[in-house]
């Protein structure tokens, strides 16, 4: 197969939907999955779709609206739209000097005294 610009990197998503009832007065709620931004959810109270950008805040798991829902049994829908939910990150003494793009690692990136020269 052939792509228009760059490859598309390998990544993994799987949709979902997380359900919630609002009792009036709760405005925290526990998600399924970490998420990064306000965008990277589609969030809909009683058919009402919310705007990311004043109805509600995420950090990490927890969805924060910024006005309590109304009561409501599964009135709170919530949709998972980023298309990366995890990041890979290789296993223990996987890496090799092989893998690392040639200037990959830098000198900020680099604990000091973690290199010591030593002369033979």
């Amino acid at each position: 197969m052939s792509y228009i610009g760059s490859t598309p990197t390998t990544q993994i998503f799987t949709s979902k939907t997380d359900t919630f009832s609002g009792d009036g007065s709760t405005v925290n709620f526990t998600l399924s999955r970490a998420i990064f931004s306000t965008t990277d959810i589609e969030v809909i109270v009683n058919a009402v779709q919310q705007d990311p950008n004043n109805a509600y805040s995420v950090s990490g798991t927890t969805l924060t609206f910024t006005e309590a829902p109304s009561v409501g049994s599964g009135n709170i829908l919530v949709t998972y739209r980023n298309f990366i939910i995890s990041k890979f990150v290789p296993t223990t003494n996987t890496v090799t000097t092989d893998t690392i793009v040639d200037s990959g690692v830098t000198a900020p990136k680099l604990a000091n005294l973690s290199i010591v020269s030593q002369e033979i």
